[in-house]
Formats: C-alpha cells, sequence, structure tokens
C-alpha cells in the first residue's frame, strides 16, 4: 500500500469524526447548558408534565360537579298576641306553682316461667347446652365511605406564571414533541407526526432527555472513536427524526412537499433549504462513519488492535 493510500484510509474517517463530534457536542451542550425564559402557557404545560415549577400564582383546581348545599334561613320567632294568663295557686298545668301528684307506681306483674317437664328432659341432649350463636353480623372493619380519597392535584395555567422562569433549553424540544404528538385542526392533512400513546404524561421530557443526552455523549464518543460506529448510527437516528419531525412532516401535513417531502420553496432559499440538506448531511455523514469504521487513530484502535493481532498469530 502507497503512502498516499494509507494517508486516505486513516485521515479520512477521522475528519468525519471532528466534523461530526463537533457538531454534536455542540447541539447536545446547548440543549443542556443553556437556559432559556418560559412563560404563560409553555411553562404550565411543563408545569404539568412534571417539571418542578413553582409558580408565581396559586394553582387553579379542578372543577367538581358538586355544588356546596345551601344552608337553611334561622326560623324566626314572632311574639304572642295575646298576654299569658298569671299562675294561679288553684290550677294545675305547666304555669303552676303546686307540683302535680305523682301516680302510685305499679311494678309489672311476674311472669310465670315453663317448668322443664320429664317429657322435656329426655329431649335434651347429655353435656352442657351449647350457646347460642349470634344473629347479628359483625360489622366490617373499614367501609368504604370511611376510606380516604386521594385529593385531586392542581391543573397549572397560564396565568399561573406570569413572569417568565428559566429552564434548560431541553425542554423547549418537549414541548416541540408534544406539539407533533397533537394532530393540527386546520391542517389539509391532519396527523400526529409523533405517536401520541408515546407523549402523554412526562414522556416527552424523557424523548427529549434522551435527545439530548445521545447527542453530547454519543457525539464526544465519535469524537475520541470509542464505539464508534454504534455511536455513529445513534446519531443518525436523531437526525432522522430530527427530519422527519422539523422539515418532512409539517411539509407533508401542509400539502406543500414536492421531490419527497421538501418544502415548496424557491429551490435556491438558502433560509428555506439550508436545515433540511444540513440535516441530511449529518445523517450520510454517520452512516458513511459507520461502514467505514473509525480509522488508525482513534481509540477503538487501539483497544482492538491487540486482540486482532493475537487472533491473526499462527498456532
Amino acid at each position: 500500500m502507497s503512502f498516499k493510500q494509507h494517508i486516505a484510509l486513516s485521515m479520512t474517517p477521522m475528519w468525519l469524526r471532528v466534523a461530526i463530534g463537533l457538531t454534536f457536542l455542540w447541539a447536545g451542550a446547548g440543549k443542556l447548558l443553556v437556559h432559556v425564559p418560559f412563560q404563560g402557557e409553555p411553562a404550565a404545560r411543563l408545569a404539568n408534565m412534571g417539571v418542578a415549577i413553582t409558580p408565581t400564582a396559586s394553582p387553579a383546581a379542578p372543577a367538581t360537579d358538586t355544588a356546596p348545599a345551601a344552608t337553611p334561613p334561622a326560623p324566626t320567632i314572632s311574639p304572642p298576641s295575646q298576654p299569658l294568663p298569671e299562675p294561679s295557686a288553684d290550677r294545675t298545668g305547666p304555669h303552676s306553682t303546686k307540683s302535680p301528684a305523682k301516680a302510685p307506681s305499679k311494678a309489672p306483674p311476674r311472669r310465670n316461667l315453663p317448668t322443664a317437664s320429664a317429657e322435656t328432659e329426655n329431649l335434651l341432649p347429655d353435656g352442657p347446652i351449647p350457646a347460642a350463636r349470634p344473629t347479628t353480623k359483625p360489622a366490617p372493619s373499614s367501609s368504604p365511605a370511611a376510606q380516604p380519597t386521594a385529593s385531586p392535584s392542581a391543573i397549572y395555567l397560564a396565568r399561573d406564571f406570569p413572569t417568565p422562569v428559566t429552564l434548560r433549553r431541553v425542554y423547549g424540544l418537549a414541548l416541540a414533541i408534544d406539539d407533533d404528538a397533537r394532530v393540527p385542526a386546520n391542517a389539509k392533512n391532519p396527523m400526529a407526526l409523533f405517536p401520541p400513546s408515546l407523549a402523554t404524561g412526562s414522556w416527552p421530557i424523557r424523548w427529549a432527555w434522551l435527545v439530548a443526552i445521545t447527542e453530547l455523549f454519543c457525539g464526544a464518543a465519535v469524537l475520541a472513536g470509542l464505539l464508534t460506529r454504534l455511536s455513529a448510527l445513534a446519531l443518525a437516528g436523531v437526525m432522522v427524526g430530527a427530519l422527519w419531525l422539523d422539515r418532512i412532516g409539517p411539509a407533508l401535513i401542509r400539502e406543500a412537499a414536492i421531490f419527497g417531502g421538501a418544502e415548496a420553496d424557491a429551490w435556491w432559499n438558502p433560509a428555506a433549504w439550508g436545515p433540511m440538506w444540513w440535516q441530511f448531511g449529518l445523517v450520510l455523514c454517520c452512516m458513511a462513519l459507520v461502514t467505514s469504521g473509525p480509522g488508525p487513530v482513534s481509540l477503538d484502535a487501539f483497544v482492538l488492535a491487540p486482540s486482532k493481532k493475537k487472533e491473526e498469530k499462527p498456532a
């Protein structure tokens, strides 16, 4: 192998690794280290997803169907129209000063209990008579009405965040994923760009953090040449998802698609076509690195080269 061929095979993967590694290191660090303000509806949506944000106003409690019971009016007592008669000594009544005569109390007649005859004694079994079983059932230990009910969780609204809240840029990606999981109302081709079943609850935040961590750590791994093929394949998957959610999917929803999904803008306009070609170029660079490998100037070469030499030695 000539010197030129050796330089071409060893240096080309290294330049690819430098370009891809620095690009994704910049993208991942920008999502995790940079803080931006969120205010109003975006901040309320993030708080409802589970982000720990302290609202400046009290959150709105969920509405209940039951209305509070109205208290009945207190009864009014009208004064008597005629004066009450004065108490008399000869009369007995509620206003009399003499206590009424008590009626003699009579004791209730005692009932004669039947005695056991010889015939009934023969019918009784030998030994002690068992005690009678209680007819009433024991009360349950806890009734459904007595069990405590969970208090409804607070729902945050845009008015709960009148002032900006500073958060990481990665939460902006979570909001974008949440938007892509919803079907647009006024779109010509209404469809969800992201599966709605994978964007419920706090899942948009998890996907956003997964993308940011993949860009940061896989970019560093590609730059150092460690697990290069696996890291480059993961970065290619991230960029394919970015192409679909940012460019191709929105263009298909608006029916402004040419060339299989690109926006129908002027073909020479860099502002319209530049982001799409940049993302598409990163996908191709990552796949080129997957097929070619990291090259000899990489950590993979230093780690895997001794094992390959041992396998090539004759027995």
